[in-house]
C-alpha cells in the first residue's frame, strides 16, 4: 500500500511539472501568434544640405527648422561679395558636398557655373547624394515661371528677387524633403507654413512701397533686379551692364546717356557685387542719383531673404547725391570761394565806391579853403 502510494505521488509531481512545461510552451506560442504593438524611437535626423548660394541656404534652413526643433543644416558655397558667375569651386567646397545628404541648386547654369561637374564629382564618393532642383522645366507641381527681359531681349534668370518665387522654392523643398524623411513630413510641412507666412507678410509691405514707387523711372547698372522693381512699379528704362562679363562699349554708354536725358531718367539703380566705374562716369555725366540694392547675400549685415527685400525697398527711397571725383569737387570749392570774393567785393564797392570817396575829398578840400 506504500509502495502504490508512493508511486501515485510521484506521478502528481511529474503530472504537476509537465502541465507546468505544457502551458508555459502553449503562452509562449499565444504571444507569439499576435502581433503587439512595438514602440520605436525614432532619433532625430541631422540632414546635411549644401547649396551654391546663401539665399537657397536661408530658404532651406527656414523648412529645416521651425523655430523650435531644427532637423538639420544647409550650407552655401558662395557667400561675401563674391562674383557667382566666375566663381571657382575650393577643395573645401568639393569636401563639403562629398559630405552631403543632399545638393540643392537653382537649375540655372549662368547663375551656378559647373555645378553639374562638381555634383559628378562628389558623387564618385558619395552615390546617395540626393540633388534638388528649384527651377526644372519638367516640373508641373512646383513651375517657377521666367520672365523675358524687353531691355535684353532675353530671359531674364534672377528669380529669386520675388518673393512669389521664393514661396514656390520654400513649398517644393518642403515636399522633396517629406518625400525623403516620411515620417518628419509634418515637421516640415509646419516649418514651411511658418516661413510663407512671413513671406506673405513680406509682400503687403512691398505693396505698401509699391503705392510710394510706382512709376519711378530708372537706369539699372545689372539686370538682377527686374523681378524686384516690377513687384514695386518701377519702370526700367535702360541697363548698363548687358552682359555677365561687364563689357560696354562708348557707343552703348553714349545710347544710355542719351537715354537719361531724352526720358528724363537721373536716377541709377546699381550694386555692391558690380563694377560702379560706369555708374560713377554717368552720375557725374548726367547729374543723375545713386541707389545701391542688393540681389545677394551676405553683405552689409544682412543674414536672410527678408532682410534682403526690406533692405532694398527701404534703400531705393534714399538715393545718394550725384558722384563727384576730386578734381570736380576741388574746382566747385574754388568757383564757390571766387563768387563769395566777388559778392564781397561788389558790396565794398557799393558801399566806398569811387563816387563816396570823390564826396570825401569835396569835403577835405572845403575845410582847407577855410
Amino acid at each position: 500500500m506504500k509502495i502504490f502510494l508512493l508511486i501515485f505521488l510521484a506521478f502528481l509531481v511529474f503530472n504537476g511539472f509537465f502541465s507546468i512545461s505544457l502551458a508555459r510552451d502553449h503562452l509562449q506560442k499565444i504571444v507569439s501568434s499576435h502581433e503587439l504593438p512595438q514602440t520605436t524611437i525614432r532619433a532625430t535626423p541631422n540632414i546635411r544640405i549644401t547649396t551654391f548660394m546663401m539665399i537657397t541656404a536661408d530658404w532651406v534652413n527656414n523648412v529645416l527648422n521651425d523655430g523650435t526643433v531644427s532637423l538639420g543644416t544647409c550650407e552655401a558655397l558662395v557667400t561675401g561679395t563674391s562674383n557667382i558667375h566666375t566663381y571657382e569651386y575650393s577643395p573645401s567646397d568639393i569636401l563639403k558636398v562629398q559630405q552631403s545628404d543632399i545638393f540643392v541648386k537653382f537649375g540655372i547654369g549662368d547663375l551656378e557655373p559647373d555645378v553639374d561637374q562638381l555634383i559628378a564629382e562628389a558623387m564618385f564618393t558619395n552615390p546617395n547624394l540626393k540633388i534638388l532642383t528649384l527651377k526644372n522645366d519638367s516640373d508641373s507641381l512646383f513651375p517657377i515661371p521666367l520672365k523675358m527681359d524687353p531691355l535684353l531681349n532675353q530671359i531674364n534668370p534672377h528669380f529669386w528677387m520675388s518673393p512669389i518665387n521664393a514661396q514656390i522654392c520654400v513649398n517644393k523643398t518642403a515636399y522633396f524633403l517629406s518625400q525623403l524623411y516620411p515620417d518628419n513630413a509634418s515637421h516640415f510641412e509646419h516649418a514651411r507654413d511658418l516661413y510663407n507666412a512671413k513671406l506673405d507678410a513680406l509682400l503687403v509691405t512691398i505693396d505698401t512701397y509699391k503705392s510710394m514707387y510706382q512709376g519711378t523711372k530708372v537706369i539699372i547698372n545689372h539686370p538682377a533686379f527686374m523681378y524686384f522693381l516690377d513687384l514695386i512699379g518701377v519702370i526700367r528704362m535702360g541697363v548698363i551692364e548687358e552682359t555677365e562679363e561687364g563689357e560696354l562699349s562708348a557707343a552703348h554708354l553714349l545710347d544710355i546717356i542719351n537715354t537719361i536725358w531724352a526720358t528724363n531718367t537721373h536716377l541709377l539703380i546699381t550694386s555692391p557685387q558690380a563694377s560702379q566705374d560706369a555708374v560713377i562716369s554717368l552720375s557725374r555725366d548726367t547729374y543723375s542719383n545713386i541707389v545701391t540694392l542688393t540681389p545677394l547675400l551676405p553683405i552689409y549685415g544682412l543674414s536672410t531673404y527678408i532682410q534682403m527685400i526690406e533692405f532694398d525697398l527701404i534703400s531705393f527711397g534714399r538715393p545718394a547725391l550725384p558722384a563727384f571725383n576730386l578734381v570736380t569737387m576741388v574746382v566747385i570749392s574754388i568757383s564757390g570761394t571766387l563768387t563769395i570774393v566777388g559778392v564781397a567785393g561788389a558790396l565794398l564797392y557799393l558801399r566806398y565806391g569811387p563816387s563816396k570817396m570823390v564826396e570825401i575829398d569835396d569835403e577835405r578840400e572845403i575845410e582847407k579853403n577855410q
